[in-house]
């Protein structure tokens, strides 16, 4: 089995990651390609959030998306946005302005109106 490395700086610690190119070819790639086929169907911008427990690579893996899409000229490319300390910021002061700007399922920190919007499933 053949690995690819991929050496990368996050968020100031250097890291050194190693995929195999059947993941590469059988998971990555097609994500990679039905993201591009739901942006192309919806004609919108496309966001894909990552969630595992901090240290599990989310911010590696969509750095070597980005990359991926970048060298692959059949690939639109991608952009990785790293979101690292907002979990944080709503978890440790959940009366944080930032909390309040986030649905958390309490009416006690979201407005009337963010809270119709997201039970309808939309949000602005």
């Amino acid at each position: 089995m053949s690995m690819i490395e991929y050496n990368v700086n996050i968020n100031g610690i250097d890291v050194n990651a190693r995929y195999t190119e059947d993941n590469i070819n059988d998971i990555f790639i097609p994500l990679l390609q039905e993201l591009i086929r739901l942006q192309r169907t919806k004609k919108k911008r496309t966001l894909a959030f990552f969630a595992a427990p901090p240290g599990a690579g989310k911010s590696t893996l969509v750095s070597f998306l980005q990359k991926l899409s970048v060298e692959d000229s059949d690939l639109v490319n991608v952009q990785s946005i790293g979101m690292d300390g907002l979990a944080c910021d709503i978890l440790c002061d959940p009366t944080s302005e930032k909390s309040k700007s986030i649905h958390t399922g309490r009416h006690d920190t979201v407005d009337e109106s963010h809270q119709q919007h997201t039970k309808t499933g939309v949000r602005e």
